[in-house]
């Protein structure tokens, strides 16, 4: 069972190569990881609602409404996992859900690993993801409603916090580097 103090939240905007990342880092790793996605949870979260709203309006509006059915989800594959070293939750763009899971976990300076990049490689990675593409004003839409979530408040805590968080930047999606800087963190933490 992983240590709390090896629990990451990994942060930034649509495209920007989390998942990529954690999938890397559990391969890496040998499997000794556990990764946690907020995007399906709060996906799956909506559905049970039943609410009127869409998808969008309900993610905005509801933010800390939904952390406990969330978290519900992500203790069900905690509490099934026995071989995990490390715990890597990503996809939040909330400070109030990293604050939610942070206090269940009883974690109480919750490591923030942030990725950032340029606007067009963001964009590029989710329409190659999501099998669609979108105008420059439709992905500006998604980047705003990250804004209106908190997603600046927590590249500001991650900035302001280099003790136990740290900001990457993702050049042309080079893994490489993105894993040697996240080993690099692990290192200069004790993680």
């Amino acid at each position: 069972m992983f240590n709390r103090s090896n629990t990451h939240f990994i942060a930034g905007h649509h495209g920007v190569g989390k998942t990529y990342l954690v999938n890397t880092l559990k391969q890496r790793l040998n499997g000794s990881v556990l990764h946690l996605e907020c995007g399906p949870a709060i996906r799956s979260s909506y559905k049970q609602s039943g609410s009127p709203l869409s998808y969008r309006e309900w993610e905005t509006e509801n933010l800390l409404e939904h952390c406990p059915i969330i978290f519900e989800q992500f203790k069900k594959q905690l509490d099934n996992d026995t071989d995990s070293k490390k715990l890597f939750i990503s996809g939040s763009r909330a400070p109030v859900h990293i604050n939610y899971f942070a206090k269940q976990l009883e974690i109480n300076k919750p490591s923030i690993i942030f990725l950032d990049s340029v606007h067009d490689l963001q964009k590029r990675n989710y329409e190659n993801r999501e099998k669609k593409q979108l105008t420059d004003n439709e992905f500006l839409e998604l980047i705003n409603r990250d804004k209106y979530m908190g997603l600046d408040d927590i590249k500001t805590y991650a900035t302001e916090n280099p003790d136990h968080c740290s900001v990457l930047y993702n050049y042309e999606n080079d893994i490489e580097y993105l894993v040697k800087e996240v080993f690099k963190i692990f290192e200069r933490f004790g993680f």
